[in-house]
């Protein structure tokens, strides 16, 4: 079984295995306020669909992306696509949401990534892990260098804000260092 097969597999074992919070993530509320009701966005990466749910029942039309989640425990009314990056379709859209996303795919994939949020919206969002957290755990991960995603998001052109800190995705268990971005793309 290869990396990307295996990492799938935990996942979808992963959630298959975990009920759906009603509660958004810290960073999906931390987005919604620069979010148009009525809208379009696409949550990259949706995992159990907990920040999609919040973002449908805040009047936000959601299409979910995940490769490993397994549809049928979806949890509300957002339109779900099983896919890869590397599959996705062109979808134009308002916004790109993608949390924990690109820190569990390897840089080509990334690379691919922040190329389709270029020629699909107009903003996104993204939060991961940095190289400056610790990570206990048996699935794949990449931990983002702050300055080297600037020069990726500086070579697309585009317009971002980013922090890097602690306290920003805090669990009973960890406090790891998260890199957050809100950006827009140029035309």
């Amino acid at each position: 079984m290869d990396q990307n097969s295996e990492n799938s597999k935990y996942w979808t074992d992963f959630y298959s295995s975990q009920s759906v919070t009603p509660n958004p993530s810290p960073f999906a509320a931390s987005c919604l306020p620069y979010i148009k009701e009525g809208s379009t966005l696409i949550d990259v990466g949706c995992g159990n669909g907990r920040d999609s749910s919040f973002f449908a029942r805040s009047g936000i039309n959601v299409l979910s992306i995940d490769q490993s989640f397994p549809q049928e425990l979806f949890a509300t009314n957002c339109f779900f696509l099983n896919s890869d990056v590397d599959n996705m379709p062109n979808i134009k859209c308002d916004y790109i949401y993608a949390r924990f996303f690109i820190h569990a795919i390897p840089l080509d994939k990334e690379i691919k990534f922040l190329s389709f949020i270029k020629n699909n919206c107009k903003h996104f969002f993204i939060e991961a892990r940095s190289d400056k957290s610790k990570f206990n755990g048996n699935h794949y991960r990449r931990f983002i260098n702050l300055e080297k995603l600037k020069s990726r998001l500086d070579a697309q052109n585009f317009n971002y804000t980013i922090e890097e800190s602690k306290n920003l995705a805090k669990t009973d268990t960890e406090n790891p260092v998260i890199i957050r971005v809100y950006g827009n793309v140029n035309d």
